[in-house]
């Protein structure tokens, strides 16, 4: 899960998905 977040973004998952909202 951690890979996932340094991927994208450092920040939670959550942050993430709502930044994109379409992924």
């Amino acid at each position: 899960n951690n890979e996932n977040e340094n991927k994208c973004m450092p920040n939670s998952k959550e942050r993430y998905y709502g930044y994109t909202g379409a992924f």
